[in-house]
């Protein structure tokens, strides 16, 4: 099963879509869904999320649950950040989701780029926490892949 990143737009930023999908295929090797949204953009908010979910479920998958019908690790948890630790990954700053929150609360308080970069920080490493764990299934999982 590959990574592939789900960018849902509006058909005037289609442009700016293609950049992202072949930044994330050429420097990272991440394929990706493009969504144009203009026929639903003008529904409800929860016409548009139910929109959004309905595109997206096919394409989910819930890593941890595999995680737990084909491997056992020696871990009080099967959550991203004690599996992915114990599998090689080096968390860069804070480990901490409420940590993030608040920077990102205070990035939009204050406009503080440090604030943003501290957060952004977080939610890429959780990122790439989970595609290491996801790596280390499809080469490891005894008969069944991830």
């Amino acid at each position: 099963m590959a990574i592939k990143v789900f960018i849902s737009h509006q058909q005037a930023d289609s442009g700016k879509a293609r950049s992202i999908s072949s930044r994330l295929r050429g420097l990272h090797q991440i394929d990706t869904y493009l969504d144009v949204i203009d026929p639903v953009i003008g529904k409800s908010g929860e016409a548009l999320a139910e929109y959004v979910r309905a595109q997206l479920a096919p394409r989910m998958h819930d890593l941890n649950a595999t995680l737990k019908r084909v491997v056992s690790l020696p871990l009080k948890s099967t959550s991203i950040k004690p599996v992915s630790t114990h599998l090689g990954f080096a968390w860069p700053g804070y480990q901490d989701w409420f940590a993030a929150y608040l920077d990102y609360q205070h990035w939009l308080e204050t406009g503080s780029l440090d604030a943003l970069a501290r957060a952004c920080l977080y939610q890429r490493a959780d990122v790439q926490s989970m595609a290491l764990v996801w790596r280390w299934l499809v080469a490891h999982a005894p008969s069944e892949r991830a």
